[in-house]
C-alpha cells in the first residue's frame, strides 16, 4: 500500500529545509562569503 502520510512528511520536511536554507541565504548574504564556512558551520 502507498504510503500517503510518510510522503506528505517527507515533503514537508525537506520543504521546511529548502525554505530554512534560502531564508538563511537571504538575511545574512555578507556574513557567509561561501559554501565552505556554511559547511564548516555544520560540523
Amino acid at each position: 500500500m502507498f504510503d500517503v502520510t510518510g510522503v506528505l512528511v517527507s515533503t514537508a520536511l525537506h520543504t521546511t529545509s529548502l525554505l530554512t536554507l534560502s531564508s538563511i541565504c537571504a538575511l545574512k548574504p555578507t556574513t557567509s562569503p561561501g559554501p565552505q564556512q556554511r559547511f564548516d558551520g555544520l560540523d
